[in-house]
């Protein structure tokens, strides 16, 4: 028990759990030695899922600002500070969180002529369009998109939004990995995919990361890309008309661009 006490003060919280189990499981131990074992054990893995989960919001936040999207970064940002002020254990973050903070707002003043609204050609008629950022916390993803379209109930899972107008549709998910089966690849996700299409191929992409597939179905174009994470992976389905191709290929390029994943 010691030696896990003293293993935890020196944030070595793997060799820790190691000591607490090996008490935790001696036949002969005292049962309140035992007990406090277990109490310890609880706290350490609740405090290794609190850093964990800060890790990964600093991770998205960093993308965030890496596709250039300050207005949400800054967000994130603001409300990781909260969660840092609501907790000592977090005080470690705070020089990187402040650091963040800096870059969002000296990118923001340099890039603010880049933040107007993305120009398109439609008829000769030059229009405005306007963007933004849909985010999803619980698996880690964003995306931006017109910000006229609709967006529907979101399911009671909280995984993603389905986002659209008359005819282009956005469906941007989150799921967990490595549940159903274990030691999954992105090979695993993109054979699977590719056994599923039954049309030719117009387009496909394969990272270490993501791949991207592309492809024509019932007169529709379908344009996926998929984020493979140890833990999670995030999609983006854009489905619209063939027949109305010019008319939202910048849009769709730009809805492409913007996604963003914490698998990336």
């Amino acid at each position: 028990m010691e030696t896990a006490i003293q293993a935890y003060k020196k944030k070595e919280s793997d060799k820790a759990i190691d000591s607490l189990d090996r008490a935790i499981d001696e036949k002969d131990g005292l049962q309140t030695l035992q007990t406090e074992a277990t109490t310890l054990k609880k706290q350490i893995l609740t405090e290794k899922e609190l850093i964990t989960s800060v890790e990964k919001k600093i991770l998205f936040i960093k993308d965030l600002i890496k596709k250039n999207n300050d207005s949400e970064a800054q967000e994130q940002l603001q409300l990781l500070q909260k969660e840092i002020d609501s907790n000592k254990l977090l005080a470690n973050y705070q020089s990187e969180v402040t650091e963040l903070l800096k870059q969002v707002q000296t990118d923001s003043n340099k890039n603010e002529e880049e933040l107007e609204p993305i120009k398109i050609e439609e008829n000769k008629e030059e229009q405005k369009i306007s963007y933004q950022t849909y985010t999803n916390g619980r698996f880690g993803f964003s995306v931006q998109h017109p910000s006229n379209f609709m967006i529907d109930p979101p399911p009671t899972n909280g995984d993603g939004a389905v986002i659209h107008n008359e005819e282009l549709e956005i469906r941007a998910f989150g799921s967990h990995t490595n549940v159903i089966s274990q030691n999954e690849t992105i090979d695993t996700y993109y054979k699977e995919d590719l056994q599923t299409i039954d049309t030719e191929i117009a387009y496909k992409k394969l990272t270490d990361k993501w791949y991207v597939l592309s492809y024509i179905e019932n007169g529709n174009i379908i344009y996926k890309k998929f984020f493979f994470g140890d833990e999670v992976s995030n999609t983006l389905i854009l489905t619209y008309p063939e027949s109305q191709k010019e008319k939202y290929d910048r849009v769709v390029t730009h809805i492409a661009k913007t996604f963003g994943s914490s698998a990336e």
